[in-house]
């Protein structure tokens, strides 16, 4: 009766979790789909909309990572876990940019006829598309284009990011939007476009790799692609439940799959 209750009891503690909110430490506002990573596991969680998310407590001496776009990496133990965590904002200094004469170009993206859809249903994945600077000239990013669309009633909150290019790996390495841009989808087909001129990006003459994280629990909206020969040009995906972002490229039966995401640039 004894090996019983103690059984009992460590299944009850095997399934604790704790309701937590992620605020902001000084507006105190939620901040919102805020990442959590735990160290001993390949798993991790996102906060909801009003920055409430459960954690487990399995382990008091386990250590999780809390991150969002914008604010300094929190890490804490499980076992100092309070209802409300709050999160530091970076600040930034940007640069002065005066533009003389300007040209508008678009880059990357595709919106043919031959243009078809693609789901992703992997946890919290992030979907990423290297688009090269073709003339490696003094060029401002100013708006990001996703052709996207969304099939569910509910909506559907996406979030911007962009990553210079690792060198070495050529896949993505330093994440240049300096705030967490997240935006609602409803049940539609089109292109959805971000304006980042306030963020005053000048674009890499390496290049950039353009992305999309799909936020909440509704996965149901798919991107639009076409299929390419070029390794480099086909798209790349991870997934919230790798601790550390594996990137993998991914590649239907006739070619890599190419998202139709692009840039568009002011010259000066």
């Amino acid at each position: 009766m004894k090996f019983f209750i103690i059984i009992l009891f460590s299944l009850n503690l095997y399934s604790q979790e704790k309701k937590v909110c992620i605020l902001d430490s000084i507006s105190k506002n939620p901040v919102s789909f805020s990442s959590i990573y735990y160290s001993t596991s390949n798993q991790g969680s996102i906060s909801d909309i009003n920055g409430v998310v459960n954690i487990k407590t399995l382990d008091n001496g386990e250590k999780i990572s809390i991150s969002n776009l914008g604010y300094h990496t929190k890490d804490i133990f499980t076992n100092n876990i309070n209802d409300t965590i709050y999160l530091n904002k970076k600040t930034e200094q940007l640069p002065e940019i005066i533009l003389e004469s300007t040209k508008n170009d678009l880059l990357g993206f595709s919106n043919s006829k031959k243009t078809k859809y693609l789901g992703s249903q992997i946890s919290g994945p992030i979907l990423v598309q290297f688009i090269s600077n073709p003339n490696q000239s003094q060029t401002l990013i100013n708006k990001l284009i996703f052709n996207i669309r969304s099939s569910k009633r509910d909506s559907l909150y996406v979030r911007a990011h962009l990553f210079t290019i690792d060198s070495a790996s050529m896949k993505p390495k330093i994440e240049l939007l300096s705030k967490s841009i997240i935006k609602k989808l409803n049940k539609r087909k089109g292109n959805l476009e971000i304006d980042i001129s306030g963020e005053k990006i000048i674009f890499p003459k390496d290049g950039v790799y353009i992305g999309l994280e799909w936020l909440g629990e509704d996965n149901d909206a798919d991107f639009g692609y076409t299929l390419v020969d070029n390794e480099l040009e086909g798209l790349l995906v991870t997934s919230l439940l790798f601790k550390k972002k594996i990137w993998t490229r991914l590649k239907l039966t006739d070619g890599f799959t190419r998202a139709s995401f692009g840039l568009e640039v002011v010259n000066f």
